[in-house]
């Protein structure tokens, strides 16, 4: 992907003829992975990977750093569950709540 002129890309033509979401809907096999793309290009964008095209989407991507995937949620966890935050913050605050 060419940042500074992304319509030099190979088969920029091709890629910007072309919705992110009908290119998920042809390269993806299964609901969830079609689910989880349309979802993170709608995080990422605030709209609908049908009304976009795959080449701004991945112009998008390469800009805001996504192709480096090396600290995701896996990694921050909670030791417990989320869910122990809640109840650590309700017991500080005792009958208050």
């Amino acid at each position: 992907m060419l940042l500074d002129a992304p319509w030099n890309t190979p088969n920029a033509a091709t890629l910007d003829s072309i919705s992110a979401g009908e290119w998920i809907d042809r390269n993806t096999e299964t609901i969830e992975a079609r689910a989880w793309m349309a979802a993170s290009i709608r995080q990422g964008i605030a709209g609908d990977s049908h009304q976009v095209s795959m080449l701004f989407v991945l112009y998008f991507m390469a800009n805001a750093g996504f192709f480096d995937l090396r600290e995701t949620a896996e990694d921050y966890r909670l030791v417990g569950g989320s869910h122990s935050l809640t109840l650590k913050i309700a017991e500080h605050l005792g009958d208050r709540v």
